[in-house]
């Protein structure tokens, strides 16, 4: 058992927090890509306000995220594990909104017969 999640074992916390932020990386591009999507193609004030507030998060995070990256050591994900933790929670909790919000204005304007949702 020499490697844990493709880390070296002796490499420690400062290996694992550079592939976590790696990962994490990954998770914040597709964040920041489907809010600016929603941003651009869904019309109403309340989704454009939500997905404002949640993009400025995912840079705030994003930053965070690249400072674990370049620190050589000094910063560790247990350090911002849980602001990240929090992040994932609203960009949940917003797009279950969003989601919401779109289906409801779909079932207006689509027939009860045709709705397919």
């Amino acid at each position: 058992m020499s490697q844990e999640y493709g880390v070296e074992l002796g490499a420690g916390r400062e290996g694992l927090s550079s592939e976590i932020g790696l990962w994490s990386l990954l998770l914040l591009v597709y964040f920041g890509f489907m809010n600016i999507m929603r941003l651009r193609k869904v019309k109403t004030k309340a989704m454009k306000i939500s997905s404002i507030i949640a993009l400025s998060l995912t840079i705030i995070i994003l930053l965070w995220d690249f400072g674990m990256i370049s620190s050589s050591g000094s910063m560790s994900f247990d350090e911002i594990g849980l602001a990240w933790l929090g992040h994932c929670l609203v960009i949940l909790i917003l797009s279950i909104i969003g989601f919401v919000r779109v289906r409801n204005i779909i079932s207006l304007l689509v027939p009860k017969d045709d709705l397919l949702i």
